[in-house]
């Protein structure tokens, strides 16, 4: 016996017939879900990839805050260690200079 997940319906839109698709309830009652083996494990494996997907979603959601914080903190560390490559702060070329 094939499931039937919901049924058509008419309604009208501003004057206008369409048909609108109305599911039944979850989960299903006849025939009733049943979870062998494989599709047990198929049901498990999809919960653990929403739930990195969703680990993935609140990681990118803080991106831009965290971008911005690492940008600050990383202009204030810059700015208090001297620049090696710069020839004026180079404690070579102050020590050939005198």
């Amino acid at each position: 016996m094939p499931r039937k997940t919901g049924e058509y319906r008419i309604t009208r839109a501003n004057e206008e017939a369409v048909r609108a698709f109305i599911p039944y309830p979850l989960p299903p009652s006849h025939p009733p879900l049943r979870l062998d083996g494989d599709t047990a494990r198929a049901l498990g494996e999809a919960t653990a990839s929403l739930g990195k997907l969703e680990h993935s979603y609140s990681v990118c959601s803080v991106y831009p805050q965290w971008r911005k914080q690492f940008i600050a903190s990383e202009a204030v560390t810059r700015s208090s260690t001297p620049c090696i490559a710069d020839h004026r702060a180079s404690p070579v070329r102050q020590a050939s200079e005198r």
